[in-house]
């Protein structure tokens, strides 16, 4: 059975965000979902599976929080203002991991430092801070290049 035209379109819109590879992922988990819940798994485990695999897949692939958010509105029906709302409280979330993992080693965070860390929104920039936070011994060492104003370790 085809499609229908609405279907179509909002089909289209969900993947304008994604390039051909992340389609073709993204397709592979629509139609495992489906597949899912035909087989009789219950629908939100199926909900549940498909969104975790979906904010993988926005952090293997580099998607924005903004059009990992929008993706997910298409998919789950929210609002632009809810979206929105979701984008900058993942991103939130993902920064305050970052000072709190700082914060329970001890290792102190200026409050330039900690603004830089929170204004923040590229994902894989975040998770790499994450990942270094449990080792490094000083936050300048989070950087590569340290923020503007803020010298290197060691100077």
């Amino acid at each position: 059975m085809a499609p229908h035209r609405s279907d179509t379109k909002q089909a289209d819109s969900v993947f304008a965000y994604m390039g051909e590879d992340l389609e073709r992922e993204v397709s592979a988990r629509i139609q495992l979902t489906a597949l899912s819940l035909g087989l009789g798994v219950p629908p939100a485990k199926c909900l549940a599976v498909f969104v975790a695999g979906l904010k993988q897949l926005g952090h293997d692939s580099g998607l924005s929080p903004r059009d990992l958010s929008r993706v997910r509105a298409k998919l789950e029906c929210w609002s632009d203002n809810y979206a929105d709302g979701w984008a900058k409280g993942y991103t939130e979330g993902w920064a305050e991991a970052v000072l709190r993992a700082l914060d329970e080693r001890d290792i102190s965070c200026s409050d330039e430092i900690a603004a830089y860390i929170t204004a923040c929104s590229d994902l894989r920039t975040l998770a790499r801070w994450l990942d270094l936070a449990a080792t490094v011994t000083d936050v300048r060492d989070l950087f590569a290049k340290p923020p503007e104003g803020v010298p290197p370790s060691g100077a």
